[in-house]
């Protein structure tokens, strides 16, 4: 029997207040993670079907399908992403705002119980450092070709 050493590569492109991305994410990928999380290579991108306009003095602005709630949480989400670097903080972040009744307010929860540090991540997520992280998690999935139809987007080993 052959045994890859290489990693399963998997790319989620999700909502953080999608019914079936919070679904997914609960029931499915953060259990596989925790059972067998050391042969995978995950990556998060919270987009979804959000929009964003960028104005001449640099602000962005963004509508998410589910609300400005889901924005916020959609833009705390790339701020731990692209601050914490590491899984295993970053997935049992994600799935415990995943698994609130509004994941927006459980972000100092989640942080605690997981232990990263709330006020840097609040304080990126209400500057422009969290504008910029979550339009490039937006400019990734409307990059994404053949264009994603809908959320949750599940990719298995795609190499760029």
């Amino acid at each position: 029997m052959f045994i890859s050493e290489e990693k399963v590569n998997i790319s989620l492109y999700y909502e953080t207040y999608c019914p079936f991305c919070r679904k997914f994410v609960t029931e499915q990928l953060y259990p596989t993670y925790v059972a067998v999380g050391e042969i995978m290579n995950i990556e998060l991108v919270p987009y979804g079907n959000a929009q964003h306009r960028e104005f001449k003095n640099g602000t962005i602005q963004f509508e998410c399908q589910h609300g400005p709630s889901e924005c916020v949480a959609n833009m705390i989400h790339a701020c731990v992403i692209n601050l914490v670097k590491d899984m295993k903080l970053i997935m049992p972040f994600i799935n415990c705002m995943e698994s609130q009744e509004d994941p927006a307010s459980s972000a100092k929860l989640c942080c605690e119980k997981v232990g990263i540090d709330y006020d840097r991540i609040n304080r990126c997520q209400n500057s422009e450092q969290g504008q910029k992280f979550l339009l490039s998690e937006g400019i990734k999935t409307e990059k994404f070709q053949p264009p994603i139809p809908g959320v949750p987007f599940i990719v298995v080993n795609s190499y760029d």
